[in-house]
């Protein structure tokens, strides 16, 4: 319990902290290794931290348009399970992740499909591996694996996304000083206050777990980018404040 200073004595003064250190913050809400958390600005402690939303977070933050585009896709291996001799098929794939243009990361992943219902989806060229999650609704577990600082400034991270029959190990290395914010565009004539909202609420929200495209355009001129991060954030508000702090 803090107590009052002798109203003799001057208080102290102590600079304010701009961010909790690890002797306060809790283990609890420390989502990437304090040592490399150290090391990274608010914005790309948030990216790193990502668990799925890594689109949606950089084009709020932006407010520009973020894309997706497949490099390849290729099965590396097939074979059956001499245990209960179920097909287990192994890919590669490669997309590139821009903004408005710039190509801003590249995330290669290591792709192993368990269950039968996947592989014949992938197999009948009907859904590709990037639509797998949101065309079966599948519950993925997240566990981010490794971050680093390179000394070229940009963020390398590394991570698993699991769930039942299929198996994520993704690797991205993301330039993010190539990404510059935008100013919030004109508001559409004749909307204001809930149709603003409204129009808010109708952007396109493509994530790597649900799609290829995000477009988040906020016409609120008074809101940053955290802001805005916040406003869309879709069930991961803790773990988005956290990483910022």
């Amino acid at each position: 319990a803090r107590t009052k200073a002798p109203a003799t004595a001057p208080a102290a003064r102590t600079a304010p902290a701009t961010r909790p250190g690890p002797a306060v913050r809790p283990d609890a809400l420390r989502f990437l290794p304090a040592d490399v958390a150290d090391r990274l600005s608010p914005f790309e402690r948030v990216v790193a931290s990502a668990n799925g939303y890594l689109q949606r977070i950089v084009s709020s933050w932006t407010n520009r348009t973020v894309s997706v585009g497949v490099l390849f896709n290729r099965l590396l291996s097939e074979q059956r399970r001499e245990s209960d001799g179920k097909l287990v098929q192994r890919y590669e794939r490669r997309v590139e992740l821009c903004c408005e243009g710039v190509r801003f990361g590249v995330a290669d992943s290591d792709i192993t499909l368990e269950r039968q219902d996947l592989i014949e989806a992938v197999q009948s060229n009907k859904v590709g591996l990037g639509q797998l999650v949101r065309q079966f609704n599948l519950l993925v577990a997240f566990r981010l694996r490794s971050v680093d600082k390179l000394p070229d400034g940009d963020v390398r991270r590394v991570y698993e996304m699991q769930s039942d029959g299929l198996l994520c190990v993704i690797t991205e290395q993301l330039s993010l000083a190539k990404l510059s914010v935008a100013p919030p565009p004109p508001a559409p004539s004749g909307q204001s206050g809930a149709s603003l909202a409204a129009a808010t609420q109708r952007a396109r929200f493509g994530d790597t777990v649900v799609g290829t495209e995000t477009s988040v355009t906020v016409h609120d001129p008074t809101l940053g980018p955290i802001e805005r991060v916040l406003c869309t954030a879709n069930g991961n508000v803790r773990r988005l404040v956290s990483s910022y702090l």
